[in-house]
């Protein structure tokens, strides 16, 4: 089968299309209009389902008879939508930046795999009907043939392409053949950070139309100063003239006008509207019929805008807490039904996202329709990325995002992919913001595509973040960007760029930030804070919402296995870069994403001199409309008191002090214990996707933090004996074991039982997180992995009834200055409780420690664990916002987070732990904060195994008590920690108080 070589022509990039119009159904009734789905559109012939598929290496290994009908070789059963690597059908690749094929554009490989698929339908053709073939989705390019006639070719993966198939098609039995290259000259322009699959990934179906038809409206709102909204139609028929009725619907259904024209527009002007928006997406219904067509648009009315720097919905500042999105399944890959969309959009719901950025290529295209439905905003992108440039041997990001953008047999193509998504999604009430694309640098034709889009849609802000970097002598128009955009600042950077008016007066936007990756983000509330206090900084979007990994089965272990970069013998690739998300691929939440939640509160506390303050974080609800609030007090974690707390009268944005909801603690009650005052927000009334009740997030306003511990007790000193390379402390019912060298632990006898299952070890690595991918460069460089302790000195004698233990130490690695210097000191009781404090200096010239404190090996028994810290999630330094200081328990159980093992369920801020089992029990205490975890893991296995389901437990319960550790921050793809969060301390110490409860 000889292919025309279009495939490999940088300009010829569709043919025999039909012109772009928006995304709708038409339908043969009213009723089937407004009631859908589309499915049920008489004039709709869905041709998803399953196709007869063939695999070839090359274009011209297709046999010649592929599109004749005749009987191909393995040609096998297929589902459509579907990508053919999860069928069996070569395999997987995921890389980020780099392109899978050598970059030499527009070329690539001669070798270019590639799909045959075919299937038969059933045609009453009729006289004076239009057949079109509707292709939503088709990686990379398609050639379509019908009945053995060539039809048409389109590239553009993510949009769609429509045929006229009137003159090929015939009643009764025809054949449609769609040939699909892994490959085409686009693939230069798709260099999206994603899995890497191809075929028929979204709906394929034929539709009816009458040869005079409505070929495309655009639909305009706008609001004027005297309350009233205008509704402008524009109206494109194609075939001849003929008149439309439109008949705009109340959000209850009623009719609130009709309207009929032969014009090129209609007006609808309403008072009293209610406008549309993500707290309260009310949407209006017009009804177009035409020539025996009925179309049915959901109307949002809304008005988007920017004054003094800001960005306006209705006139209101709006603030975006969004996240980036891909179509995504670890199943069905990038093909997606609106059910695993919905929850997707459940879950943002339910944890207070209001935005998508659709990342990095036009979403599905019912997608627009539910988040309308549902309430989110959309900043909707191009299918445009070409960020491989910058991969090449020599190049760099400033100085070389920009070749393809600047090579003029792109040009046309660019524009096109822009203008492709803009007709595609024009008419869609959640679109907010246009995208020009993701990463491909700046040059002439996304200054063209801007100029273009300002004209068709002035309506509308313009997005892109690339157009900030310069290649060559370009000089960038940007004159036709609206939002100052930035990727991955660190919060002091953001402060720069706005004193410095880098932004030039525009609204400024994180169109990404805080990378999700593993353990993280851990800088969510840095941000937060940013943003309410420059308010040209009109919010953001999390890199990203979901994982990206294919499902491969469960493992002998039972757990589930998923792969990513690499695990398919995929070269190049980039690990598991891609798993990079708020949620698993199954859509389970990552801690991440119940911190996130609770940044994004709807309503803020703070106790002032004047009391209570709240503060509604909502843009357009007052607080009580959306919000219920209850309170509860807590002495040590204990509730002592609880109640409803009525809201007051509180706008969107307000703030309003409110009466204390108790008499809170006083004087030597506060001083007693430790005491905090709760709120917590739940949702005022139900909604499709959050019922009524649903937490929204919480405050704890800590009133009194109580940290004395009473003093050891004064007893006869134990006795105290030396050993070889040991000191002995003896008394009723213990013998302890302290080694020389160490400075620590090797036995712990209590009652008889043994505590430790090895010696206890100074303990400054942390299995690098995600986050650490940076970091942990220099944390091996400076040996942080391979430390060993140097004694000094040591000396023991019996003081003021205890038995003192005093060391010299370092931790020491070949070739380098000793890493950390010790001076520890153990004080041990005649009842068997020890105490140690140490005293500790860093050479500055060391990167800063991933961590600082004991690794002790206990029995594999001691599975009961209870703490007073932040919990019951996870906890760091800077990633606690999810969490609560209380008591808590929990279980040391094997299950982990994060499908790349790494650091992960330390408890930040504790003063007490706890861990028992049937025989035997450990406590330690302090008078400062300090963090653990109790894991069945050690750090060198969770440091060392690509998969959580490759992971050996190590036969003993291994607690990590922390003096400190770092933070986790986002430094995947983001900026380094800085201190306070980077362990950078030239000084630090801690005092720990252990003890053995009987049980």
């Amino acid at each position: 089968m000889q292919l025309p070589c279009d495939w490999q022509d940088p300009g010829l990039f569709r043919k025999n299309t039909l012109p772009d119009r928006s995304y709708y159904i038409p339908c043969a009734t009213p009723a089937q209009a407004l009631a859908g789905p589309r499915e049920h559109s008489a004039r709709m012939l869905p041709l998803s389902g399953q196709w007869g598929f063939s695999f070839w290496p090359a274009p011209g290994c297709i046999p010649e008879n592929a599109a004749a009908g005749g009987p191909l070789p393995g040609e096998a059963p297929i589902p459509v939508p579907s990508c053919w690597q999860l069928h069996g059908y070569g395999r997987p690749q995921y890389t980020n930046v780099r392109y899978p094929f050598p970059y030499d554009p527009p070329f690539v490989p001669a070798q270019n795999p590639c799909g045959v698929y075919r299937r038969g339908f059933s045609l009453q053709k009729k006289p004076g009907e239009r057949y079109h073939l509707v292709l939503e989705g088709a990686d990379s390019c398609c050639y379509v043939y019908v009945n053995g006639a060539f039809a048409g070719y389109s590239q553009v993966s993510h949009s769609p392409a429509e045929y006229d198939l009137t003159g090929l098609v015939h009643s009764g039995e025809n054949r449609l053949v769609l040939v699909v290259l892994k490959w085409c000259a686009g693939s230069y322009l798709e260099d999206q950070d994603k899995l890497r699959l191809s075929g028929l990934f979204r709906d394929v179906y034929l539709l009816c139309r009458p040869a005079a038809h409505l070929r495309d409206f655009f639909v305009h709102t706008r609001l004027t100063p005297g309350g009233e909204a205008l509704v402008e139609v524009e109206l494109e028929r194609a075939g001849g003239a003929f008149p439309v009725e439109l008949t705009l619907l109340s959000p209850a259904g009623e009719t609130l006008q009709r309207l009929e024209t032969t014009a090129a527009s209609a007006l609808f002007r309403l008072e009293a509207p209610v406008l549309w928006n993500a707290e309260q997406p009310v949407l209006y219904t017009l009804l177009l019929a035409a020539n025996g067509e009925f179309i049915r648009q959901r109307v949002g009315l809304r008005q988007v805008g920017i004054r003094g720097g800001r960005l306006l919905l209705n006139g209101r500042p709006l603030r975006l807490s969004g996240v980036n999105r891909h179509d995504s399944d670890p199943l069905t890959g990038f093909a997606v039904t609106p059910a695993q969309a919905l929850l997707d959009l459940t879950l943002m719901k339910r944890h207070n996202i209001n935005a998508i950025r659709t990342s990095h290529y036009p979403n599905a295209p019912w997608f627009g329709e539910l988040c309308a439905e549902h309430g989110f905003y959309l900043l909707a992108e191009a299918d445009m990325e070409s960020h491989g440039c910058t991969a090449q041997y020599g190049a760099d990001w400033l100085h070389d995002a920009g070749h393809i953008a600047l090579d003029p047999q792109f040009s046309a193509a660019i524009q096109d992919r822009v203008r492709r998504c803009v007709q595609r999604d024009k008419n869609c009430p959640a679109v907010l913001i246009w995208s020009l694309g993701n990463e491909s640098g700046y040059g002439p034709p996304f200054e063209a595509a801007a100029r273009w889009l300002k004209g068709f849609d002035p309506s509308r802000p313009i997005h892109y973040e690339a157009s900030i970097y310069v290649t060559g002598d370009h000089r960038n128009d940007t004159a036709n960007i609206d939002l100052y955009s930035r990727m991955y600042p660190s919060p002091r950077e953001v402060e720069e760029h706005l004193a410095a008016g880098l932004n030039e007066g525009k609204p400024y936007l994180l169109c990404e930030y805080s990378h999700a990756m593993g353990n993280g983000p851990g800088d969510l509330e840095a941000y937060a804070a940013l943003m309410d206090a420059h308010p040209q900084l009109c919010g953001g979007f999390v890199w990203e919402w979901c994982d990206h990994a294919l499902y491969a089965g469960q493992a002998p272990n039972g757990r589930p296995m998923y792969l990513y970069g690499g695990d398919w013998g995929d070269q190049p690739n980039d690990g598991n870069f891609c798993v990079d998300g708020l949620v698993r691929p199954d859509r389970t939440p990552h801690r991440g994403l119940a911190e996130y939640k609770n940044v994004l509160r709807p309503l803020r506390a703070r106790l002032t001199a004047g009391g209570l303050e709240l503060e509604n974080r909502l843009g357009f609800l007052p607080a009580a409309a959306a919000v219920t609030c209850r309170w509860r007090l807590t002495r040590g974690g204990a509730e002592t008191a609880c109640g409803p707390l009525p809201l007051p009268h509180l706008p969107p944005r307000a703030r309003a002090l409110v009466p204390l909801p108790a008499a809170l603690p006083q004087g030597e009650a506060l001083a007693g214990a430790t005491w905090c005052l709760e709120l917590e927000y739940a949702a005022a009334r139900g909604g499709a996707l959050v019922p009524e009740g649903w937490p929204l997030g919480f405050d704890q306003l800590v009133l009194h933090r109580r940290r004395a511990l009473p003093p050891l007790p004064q007893s006869a000193a134990p006795a105290l004996t030396q050993a070889p390379g040991c000191f002995v402390v003896e008394g009723p019912g213990f013998r302890y074991e302290f080694d020389r060298r160490t400075g620590l632990p090797r036995s712990l006898q209590k009652g008889g039982a043994e505590l430790l299952a090895c010696p206890a070890q100074w303990n400054l690595w942390r299995a690098p997180t995600d986050n650490d991918r940076i970091a942990k460069l220099d944390w091996y460089k400076a040996g942080y992995d391979r430390a060993e302790p140097r004694a000094y000195h040591s000396s023991a004698g019996a003081e003021g009834g205890f038995a003192v233990l005093r060391f010299g130490l370092s931790l020491v690695v070949p070739a380098l200055q000793p890493l950390v210097r010790m001076e520890a000191c153990w004080r041990v009781s005649g009842t068997g409780l020890a105490e140690l404090c140490c005293r500790c200096t860093r050479d500055g010239r060391l990167p800063p420690l991933p961590r600082f404190g004991l690794r002790l090996f206990l029995p594999n028994e001691l599975k009961r664990c209870a703490y007073f810290g932040y919990g019951p999630t996870e906890s760091y330094a800077d990633k606690r916002a999810a969490a609560r200081l209380a008591h808590w328990q929990e279980t040391v159980d094997a299950s982990l987070e994060h499908l790349r093992p790494q650091e992960e369920r330390s408890h930040w801020g504790c003063t007490e732990l706890t861990l028992a089992g049937p025989a035997a029990a450990l406590r330690v205490e302090s008078e400062q904060d300090f963090s653990f975890s109790a894991l069945p893991y050690t750090q060198e296995e969770l440091t060392q195994k690509r998969h959580d389901f490759e992971l050996e437990a190590a036969g003993a319960c291994v607690l990590c008590l922390d003096c400190r550790q770092a933070g986790i921050g986002s430094g995947s793809c983001g900026p380094a920690l800085e201190p306070p969060l980077a362990f950078a301390d030239a000084s630090f110490g801690f005092c720990w108080r252990f003890s053995f409860p009987a049980l």
